[in-house]
């Protein structure tokens, strides 16, 4: 199995098995996964791929919640492992916060 290492700032979503990460993944202290779009989960591995090994040094962080008068929306996610698998964590791995 081969390892997809992330060593810097990625400030989008990763979805294992697609753009070019792999069922491995290990994010180095350098690195960093921060989901920028509003709710989304910074870290995702669909059942389909099965099960997954990340390693994470660096930090996890679920995208912001919405902000709207009256109506705030949920943050997103830090890891979703959803076929399972095993995730050693040594950084950070937070959820987004809830927007107001």
């Amino acid at each position: 199995m081969t390892t997809t290492k992330i060593t810097t700032a990625v400030t989008h979503s990763v979805t294992l098995g697609v753009a070019g990460y792999g069922a491995s993944l290990t994010i180095t202290s350098t690195g960093s996964i921060d989901a920028a779009a509003i709710g989304a989960t910074a870290l995702y591995a669909p059942s389909a791929l099965g099960s997954v090994r990340v390693t994470n040094k660096g930090g996890i962080t679920g995208g912001l919640g919405a902000t709207a008068q009256y109506l705030g929306g949920a943050g997103g996610l830090g890891a979703d492992l959803e076929g399972g698998g095993r995730l050693t964590n040594s950084g950070t791995i937070t959820g987004g916060t809830g927007g107001c």
